[in-house]
């Protein structure tokens, strides 16, 4: 099976590089003028294929879905990685797991008491697949559940999912590659932060692209005290076209 790798550009920066499965008629990218639309269709039978050496596939409620396998009891998906803002999609997840280019840019997430966290794929790209909330002094992010559609954009409120859901890291470390290390695993002080804040939305569809800008990137650049880097997103036909910065996303891409 081939690949078509994305390259995520900044400029005076280097390349970096998102490895998408490439199933023939399965994948197709848009290229536009200066940039390239990341119009993903893909194949279930890429997923199959692609996420078993990571998980398991299994049967729940009528349909099958992806279970991750040896996660710790506390992980959560979309905490493993870091935020970069892309110039045409917004915020986008750059994953350090290797199922991360599947999980976190196509599908739903959900929670069963039976088998823990499940992903449910989906067929559309997106640069991350959440809802977000803030205050002055935290952002957090939820997962879209299950059973959200992919051409809508939705708001994810509290009685949406659980608090569990949600990711709160403190503002000035939005940036952090090693954002997982700064996320508040205290529950009392991140449910404080969920129940004093409203949700403000989260990806959705504009001109058939999936969009993610509902954080401003100026209340970014003031609480972290640097400046956002603005990526474009490509199409390559290898990786090696990545160049040298390749390997801060290749750690979290399908090889």
């Amino acid at each position: 099976m081939k690949n078509s790798t994305l390259i995520v550009r900044a400029a005076a920066a280097g390349f970096l590089t998102v490895t998408l499965p490439h199933g023939g008629s399965m994948l197709a990218v848009t290229p536009a003028a200066a940039d390239v639309s990341v119009g993903v269709s893909i194949g279930i039978g890429t997923f199959y294929d692609r996420l078993a050496p990571y998980g398991d596939w299994v049967f729940l409620n009528g349909a099958t879905v992806w279970v991750p396998a040896a996660r710790p009891a506390e992980w959560q998906p979309y905490t493993l990685g870091h935020w970069v803002y892309t110039r045409r999609h917004g915020w986008m997840w750059v994953s350090d797991e290797p199922f991360g280019w599947a999980t976190y840019h196509y599908g739903r997430w959900g929670f069963s008491s039976d088998i823990g966290r499940y992903w449910v794929p989906g067929y559309r790209w997106g640069p991350a697949w959440v809802s977000w909330r803030r205050s002055d002094a935290y952002i957090g992010w939820s997962p879209l559940p299950v059973g959200y559609p992919d051409d809508a954009g939705v708001n994810v409120t509290i009685a949406t999912v659980p608090d569990f859901y949600w990711q709160v890291v403190p503002a000035p470390m939005f940036l952090s590659v090693g954002l997982s290390n700064v996320i508040v695993r205290d529950r009392s002080r991140a449910d404080v932060f969920i129940r004093n804040t409203r949700p403000l939305g989260g990806v959705r569809i504009v001109n058939n692209v999936a969009v993610d800008t509902v954080i401003d990137v100026n209340f970014v650049e003031k609480r972290t005290h640097n400046k956002v880097r603005v990526f474009d997103v490509e199409e390559a036909k290898t990786p090696r076209q990545g160049g040298p910065a390749r390997r801060q996303l290749h750690r979290g891409v399908c090889p």
